[in-house]
């Protein structure tokens, strides 16, 4: 599950230079944010190049896609290496070529080939990665979750594969896997009269939601992962996402003929077949100020009134405010602490698929205190330094058992949860350290959970700073936390 960015964003050291009796300083930190709001209004959408039949990304960032206009070709694609085509073992299985292909993670990916029915056509990736391994069957489409589950329907036939192909009651026109565990399914579907259902584990029960679009019937229309992550296409190629099970959406600015991935590795194509990451996680740049002015034998000056303030901004295009950034500050009387505040996004700035080097990645942090009789008492200086950034994978182990606590209902129709949890990450720089203290997801309480962090270091010799990336929760049935990826 390795798979590791190495991006230089810029950060900044705070110089500040003061006059007597001034005590301010200006602290600069980095974090991730939420970029769906942003992304409702203003263009996110970062292309990779390419044009391709079918683009499929899984969990942990791995991108397959299919094209070729004389044949399907099998490729792969990487930030470093952009397009490669997949090594001739993964170019065909049981004689015939791969006409779809579907991944949940590195290991995990599933490929259709142009097999007629009823011969096999259904294989996923062997355990070195080298080659296909018959599931026994045939499929229309399919889909494979990052857990390894496959789900798919065969004419107009619902299955789920446990080791072998069961039936599920129903009829579907396209499917996304979310999560599978101890035997309850989490699995999304669209059927041939637009209606969004979610599979609810265990008694061939489909349920109904409403949503305020008219949900695409296409087949790779939808995606989903967690049980809570999911992502559609409208009938028009709108692309909506729901962090809350469908619970409530939010609208991204554009139109998509398909869509892949999850949050912060979200891709569509438009209809030309050109292959877009969309920009869900950005940077943020906090600048904290703090200080007072301690007033010399005989008192402050008549009047004393100090300002304190603090600024974060990004450059090129700017950040979720402009390039002016976010102003914020306080003023007192000298002998009064004052703080303030600054926090910004680097909307623009597509840490993952972007330039890290652009001038909308570069954040900086500037302040000043300023009394309205002596004037400018401290101010804070610029000079380069530059982070780190990486996204961390790491399984961890419920603590709290089955029910959790702190359980909250989103609009009646997504629970969710607080489990204190243990993570199995060592005190290294690298790779990123994970290890957080608790999940919040849907119950019930399952044995543990792959989590996903974005992480942020100044230096390679500063330890990992990580926030949770919400909604990147898979649930497991396995029993022991597992040790950190990147």
């Amino acid at each position: 599950m390795k798979k590791y960015f190495l991006l230089v964003i810029l950060a900044l050291l705070a110089t500040v230079t003061t006059v007597a009796h001034a005590q301010y300083t200006w602290t600069p930190s980095w974090s991730a944010a939420d970029n769906t709001a942003w992304c409702a209004t203003t263009d996110c959408l970062t292309s990779i190049g390419g044009i391709t039949e079918q683009t499929k990304v899984g969990s942990d960032g791995t991108i397959y896609a299919i094209a070729g206009l004389t044949g399907d070709t099998v490729y792969t694609y990487t930030k470093a290496s952009g397009w490669v085509a997949a090594p001739s073992a993964l170019q065909s299985a049981g004689g015939y070529p791969i006409e779809q292909i579907s991944v949940g993670s590195a290991s995990q990916v599933l490929a259709l080939t142009a097999a007629p029915y009823p011969t096999i056509n259904t294989y996923v990736l062997n355990s070195t990665k080298n080659g296909w391994q018959s599931l026994n069957g045939w499929l229309t489409f399919g889909e494979i979750g990052p857990d390894g589950s496959v789900w798919g329907v065969s004419g107009s036939t619902i299955y789920a594969w446990t080791g072998g192909w069961n039936a599920i009651a129903g009829q579907l026109s396209n499917t996304a896997v979310g999560t599978t565990a101890a035997g309850q399914y989490e699995v999304w579907g669209v059927n041939n009269t637009n209606k969004l259902f979610k599979y609810v584990g265990g008694s061939t029960v489909w349920t109904q939601y409403s949503t305020p679009f008219t949900p695409s019937n296409a087949e790779n229309a939808i995606t989903a992962f967690g049980g809570a992550s999911l992502s559609v296409l409208d009938t028009s190629g709108g692309i909506h996402v729901s962090t809350n099970a469908g619970a409530s959406w939010s609208t991204i600015k554009g139109t998509a003929s398909s869509i892949s991935g999850t949050n912060p590795y979200l891709f569509v194509r438009d209809s030309s077949g050109v292959s877009y990451h969309v920009n869900l996680l950005v940077p943020t740049l906090i600048n904290s100020a703090i200080g007072n002015w301690n007033c010399p034998i005989g008192g402050c000056p008549t009047s004393s009134y100090h300002t304190l303030t603090a600024v974060s901004y990004f450059g090129g295009k700017g950040g979720a405010h402009g390039t002016a950034g976010v102003t914020a500050s306080q003023s007192g009387y000298p002998q009064n602490t004052l703080s303030a505040y600054a926090v910004e996004s680097g909307s623009n700035c597509d840490l993952i698929f972007g330039d890290p080097n652009a001038a909308e990645c570069f954040g900086t942090p500037t302040g000043k205190a300023i009394c309205a009789v002596m004037g400018a008492l401290a101010s804070q200086a610029v000079a380069a330094m530059f982070p780190f950034f990486e996204t961390a994978h790491t399984l961890v182990k419920n603590n709290s058992g089955s029910a959790g606590y702190g359980c909250v209902t989103d609009l009646g129709i997504f629970t969710h949860c607080k489990f204190n949890v243990t993570a199995n990450c060592t005190a290294l720089t690298s790779p990123p350290i994970y290890n957080p203290s608790l999940v919040d997801t849907a119950p019930p309480g399952l044995a543990g959970w792959w989590v996903n962090g974005a992480c942020f270091r100044t230096n390679s010799n500063q330890p990992w700073d990580c926030d949770p990336i919400p909604t990147d929760i898979l649930a497991t049935t396995q029993t022991t936390p597992g040790s950190c990826s990147h």
